[in-house]
């Protein structure tokens, strides 16, 4: 789901490709790839892979309402009641900006999410000069409106299933962000998100909330990543972050990671898998993987833990902790983070989510690996892209 990325000194290049929506899965053969810039891209058009089991399928052009309660979550987007729906009063216009975004139901709550381009420099909305333009909006599926703010015209459309192809090849998106990417994290992998773009959703914020129908406001899910070999993408993709081992410093749950942190899961494997000589069929002469990836996921946090490591924090006093106190190999560390585990996972009786970033332990050293997110149910992670890592 990264096409079309240019090289911008950049340590990480991405391939140049058509626009992907946030309802196509990836498979194996359209990871997004870290290669050259030159290289052939033709048959693009034929990797594309539509998932419509959550896409509403009809051609009612006034979707801001999802009421399919059997099988998708109800929402309401407000923010379109404000846009106008008379394409004749449109005057006095320079710029034609073209704002696409779709809401992804795969998982248990409606999330939206926007379609950018690579302008060279940044993820951009699509802008076109108003002389230039030649698109017939009243022909366009999906339109919702249009608003009018500094002699720039915005209109909205809904990216779905029915219109996929039509959008693709008149409006190549390379990016479908999320809010938490525009708003906390200026960036989607290592790219960088424009100036623009978080000026206009700053200027109208009320278009970055999905309410439910009476009235709240669903939870925005938070941007993370996760690093594997390349094998193992097309199973992740599918069927999510698996919980991990009990002897996780958390406990047994899903663990996840930012860009960076996911950059090296993606080229070091574990001393379990370094150990088993079966994997060493994906390792280099190294003992790196041969091909490595990132995946990023959609998180939904709920109420969160604060992991602080503070003097009058609670002690670990499970069963895997002292099994770790007494390994050699493992004491260090687990005394290290007597105050900071959590392997019996009794947080999860109070919270849905912890977060971990880069505390102080108590040997003052910081706590490697970080930021994690961990969740502890399955339900909260939805897959959204993924790419190759260029080790050469």
């Amino acid at each position: 789901m990264l096409p079309t990325q240019d090289n911008l000194n950049q340590p990480i290049k991405y391939d140049r490709r058509r626009s992907i929506s946030p309802s196509i899965r990836d498979r194996m053969d359209d990871v997004d790839s870290v290669i050259d810039d030159d290289d052939d891209d033709d048959d693009d058009d034929a990797k594309y892979y539509f998932d419509i089991r959550n896409q509403p399928d009809n051609n009612d052009t006034n979707m801001q309402c999802n009421t399919d309660v059997n099988t998708h979550p109800t929402y309401n987007y407000r923010a379109l009641e404000s846009l106008n729906k008379n394409l004749d009063e449109i005057t006095n216009v320079d710029y034609l900006v073209v704002c696409p975004y779709s809401v992804n139901t795969d998982g248990d709550t409606p999330f939206l999410q926007f379609g950018l381009v690579n302008d060279g420099v940044s993820l951009n909305f699509i802008t076109i000069p108003w002389t230039e333009s030649s698109i017939d909006l009243e022909k366009l599926n999906n339109l919702h409106g249009y608003m009018i703010q500094n002699r720039t015209l915005y209109v909205f459309f809904e990216y779905r299933s029915n219109n996929a192809i039509m959008f693709s090849m008149m409006f190549p998106v390379h990016m479908f962000v999320l809010v938490d990417d525009i708003v906390n994290h200026h960036m989607v992998y290592r790219t960088t998100i424009s100036i623009n773009v978080l000026d206009f959703f700053t200027r109208n914020e009320q278009f970055l909330y999905l309410e439910h129908p009476k009235g709240k406001v669903y939870e925005t899910p938070v941007a993370v990543y996760r690093g594997t070999y390349a094998e193992n993408v097309n199973f992740m993709s599918m069927f999510g972050v698996s919980r991990s081992q009990s002897d996780a410093i958390m406990g047994p749950y899903y663990y996840f990671t930012d860009y960076i942190n996911a950059i090296n899961q993606g080229i070091m494997p574990t001393s379990d898998q370094l150990a088993n000589k079966h994997f060493k069929k994906y390792l280099n002469a190294d003992n790196k993987y041969r091909n490595g990836s990132v995946l990023r996921f959609a998180l939904f946090l709920g109420i969160t833990k604060v992991v602080l490591n503070r003097p009058s924090d609670t002690i670990d006093v499970s069963q895997m902790k002292r099994q770790l106190l007494e390994n050699a190999e493992t004491s260090s560390m687990a005394r290290s983070t007597m105050r900071m585990s959590d392997h019996d996972g009794c947080w999860t009786s109070q919270y849905d989510s912890v977060h971990i970033g880069k505390i102080d332990l108590d040997d003052g050293c910081k706590y490697i690996n970080t930021p994690m997110w961990v969740v502890k149910d399955y339900s909260q992670q939805v897959f959204l892209s993924s790419h190759r890592i260029d080790r050469q």
